[in-house]
Formats: C-alpha cells, structure tokens, sequence
C-alpha cells in the first residue's frame, strides 16, 4: 500500500468511527473503494467521501488540502453603550485552543462590559449577524456572565453519551471540569436582565452554537433563520497540511431542544426593518 492510500484509509476510517452520522454513511460506501496512486487522487476521494456525508444530512464537516491558506482574519469584538443598553457586536473568531488566546480575548471583552455597565442597564443586545464560526470557547468564556450556568449546552454523541458545558463565576467548564477561568470575571448583579440575539443567514457553526448557550427565559433571538450547521466539529489535521473537521455530536440546549434546521428566530424580521433598532424598542415595550 502506497502513502496515499495509507493516507486515504486513515481519513475515511475516521470518519466511519467518529461521524455523528457514521451509521448512515458506512450504509453508503460498503462499495466505495477507489484505487488511489497519488496525493491529488487521495484529496479528490476524500472530497467524494464529503459529498456522501452531506447526502446523510451532514452539512458542517469539510476536508481542506492547505488548511494554513483558508484562514479568516478575525475581527475585534465591539461593546457599546446604546441608550440603556449594551450591545455586543461579536464576529467570527477563530484561535488555537491555547489558555492564553482563549482567556485573554473573554477578559477583554468583560473588561469592556464592565466598563460600560451601571445600574441603569436595563439589557443586552448580542449581534451574532457577522458570526460564522471559529473556536466557541472564548466566545462562551467572554459571554458565559449573562447565563452563569455551568449545563448551558450539550454535545450528544452517536454512542449515546454526551458532555454538558457551561460558564459558572467566571469559569467554564466541560464534564463539570474546569476548563478556563478568568481573573477577574465580571459578574451582573441583577440575573434577569433580558438578552435580545441577533441572528442572520451567516451566524453558523460556533455562532450557532454560543447562541444556543445562551438561549434561556429572558433570551429572545431576533433577525433571519441561520445556516444548519449546529453540530459540533472534532477537526484532525494531517502531516501534509490538510484537515478534516468533522461532525461527531449533535447541540443541545439546556432544555434539550436541537437545532438540525437553524435556529429560526423568535421575531422574524420583515424586509427593511433595521435589526437594532427592533431590538431596542423591545426594552421600551
């Protein structure tokens, strides 16, 4: 056997072990054995194996030959003071699961938080609008203070079992394990301050995801369905460059409601309404 088979075996047995729908895409390539000479030819079958998992309803994992030429510029967070509200305006972010990345970007954003904070706050507005994805964990370390529960969200995988995680007092944690924790956490000193979402037709993946976690009694979600990719990706990089992200479990909210379809907004807006400005006049209703 020649490296790229050796290469394309490695890839394709990952999938039938770990994909969350692994049952339905074993189903479909019991005859699917391609006769691979070369690394372009191995990247092409790989591609195919793709396109079989989106016919099994798989439409987040994504094989990348030269993972180091696709990634995105990430954009700062922006927290404003609007009236008596705070808004968020948080885009893709996408970092290494590094302490020192993840922590440093949610101090940041609660130290901004807490900058513009008084008791005359009467809400939040979290714009996800611009959100398509990256690494979830700084997102929920820097907002987890507008839920502050450790079971915000639950990953379900396809042998049955699953691990809840959440933000607690400025720590979050995974399985009940602490993960990350911040040194000087924010904290809210009312709990029921309401939290409009705005979501869109680009807020996916981890965007998806962070808002799912902070769905709760005072949350309403406002704005356009989002994009479907609500499960949660294991990403395996290879010594050529390439990656393989993979959907290995579903995402459940603290109520255990999933979000296969998107998440479809509580107030659906109709053509030239201006998000922000819908959100904030709820504050006043």
């Amino acid at each position: 056997m020649n490296e790229s088979q050796r290469f394309y075996k490695e890839v394709r047995s990952i999938i039938e072990e770990k994909s969350y729908f692994r049952e339905a895409f074993k189903s479909r390539i019991v005859d699917i054995n391609p006769i691979i000479t070369t690394e372009e030819e191995a990247f092409r079958s790989l591609q195919e194996l793709i396109d079989i998992l989106r016919e099994c309803d798989d439409n987040h994992s994504h094989f990348t030959v030269d993972y180091e030429k696709t990634t995105r510029e990430n954009q700062p967070v922006e927290v404003s003071r609007v009236e008596d509200v705070i808004y968020i305006d948080m885009p893709t972010h996408i970092c290494r699961d590094d302490e020192s990345l993840v922590v440093n970007y949610a101090q940041e954003l609660q130290d901004q938080v807490r900058e513009l904070y008084s008791p005359e706050i009467r809400g939040f507005i979290l714009d996800m609008r611009r959100n398509s994805g990256g690494n979830m964990y700084p997102m929920i370390l820097g907002l987890g203070f507008l839920s502050n529960r450790d079971d915000m969200a639950t990953f379900e995988f396809p042998d049955g079992y699953s691990h809840n995680w959440g933000y607690k007092d400025g720590c979050m944690y995974y399985c009940e394990e602490e993960i990350y924790r911040l040194d000087n956490p924010f904290e809210l000193d009312k709990r029921d301050l309401p939290l409009k979402i705005i979501i869109g037709g680009k807020t996916s993946s981890s965007g998806e995801i962070t808002t799912i976690a902070l769905m709760g009694k005072n949350t309403q979600t406002i704005g356009d369905l989002t994009t479907m990719h609500t499960t949660a990706n294991a990403v395996y990089s290879f010594d050529n460059g390439s990656i393989l992200a993979l959907a290995t479990s579903n995402t459940f909210d603290w109520q255990g409601n999933s979000y296969e379809k998107g998440i479809k907004p509580d107030l659906q807006l109709e053509e030239g309404q201006d998000a922000l400005e819908v959100a904030l006049a709820m504050f006043k209703e």
